[in-house]
C-alpha cells in the first residue's frame, strides 16, 4: 500500500471511528473499508483472443483463488494457462489446478516450485500437448507427469534436476523420449 493509501485509511478510519458509535458496525465498517483499499489489481486475466489465463506476479493460492472465479463462475474455456513469476511467500508444491478439461498447454515458470502435487493435472491429464515448468527449483521429475499421456511438448530448463530416471514418470508418456 502506497504512502497516501495509508494515509487516506487512517484518515478514514479515523472519521469511522469517531462517527459510529456502534462498536460492531464500526468493526465492520473498518474492514469494508480496508478490503477495499487493497489494489484492485486482477491476480489473474483471461485474454479472449488468446484463450489464455495469463497470471503474473501473484501467489499461487491468489492464483486458484481467480482461476475458480475465471472458469467456473465467469464461465471462460481457456486453452492456455500462463503463470509466471510468482511472488510473496507462495507455497513451494504446486497443489491440484482448478482447470477444466480442454487445457492444451500450462506454463508455470518462475514461481520457486520444489514439488508437484500427485493428480495437480489430473483434470487435463487427456487434452494437455505442452507443459513448461521451467526457471523453477524442482530436484527431480515430478511424478504427477506420469499420467498425462497426450504431452508432446515439456520444458524443465532451468530447475535443479541433476538426472532423469529411465524408468521414472517420463518414461509412462508415450510422446516424450528420455
Amino acid at each position: 500500500m502506497s504512502p497516501v493509501s495509508q494515509i487516506n485509511t487512517r484518515a478514514s478510519g479515523f472519521l469511522i471511528s469517531q462517527s459510529c458509535k456502534d462498536p460492531r458496525m464500526r468493526a465492520l465498517l473498518l474492514l469494508l473499508m480496508c478490503a477495499l483499499a487493497r489494489p484492485s489489481v486482477p491476480e489473474c486475466v483471461f485474454l479472449r483472443d488468446e484463450q489464455t489465463i495469463r497470471c503474473k506476479n501473484s501467489t499461487l493460492p491468489d492464483i486458484a483463488d481467480s482461476l475458480h472465479v475465471l472458469i467456473a463462475v465467469a464461465g471462460n474455456r481457456p486453452l492456455v494457462l500462463d503463470v509466471e513469476d510468482c511472488r510473496g511467500r507462495a507455497p513451494l508444491l504446486l497443489q491440484p489446478l482448478p482447470l477444466e478439461r480442454g487445457v492444451e498447454e500450462i506454463r508455470v515458470r518462475n514461481c520457486g516450485l520444489e514439488e508437484v502435487a500427485e493428480g495437480a493435472f489430473e483434470k487435463v491429464a487427456g487434452t494437455l500437448k505442452r507443459l513448461d515448468l521451467s526457471k523453477n527449483l524442482l530436484d527431480s521429475v515430478p511424478e504427477a507427469l506420469a499420467p498425462l499421456r497426450t504431452l508432446r511438448h515439456l520444458n524443465l530448463s532451468h530447475n535443479r534436476i541433476a538426472r532423469v530416471q529411465p524408468d521414472g514418470p517420463l518414461s509412462r508418456i508415450p510422446g516424450i523420449g528420455i
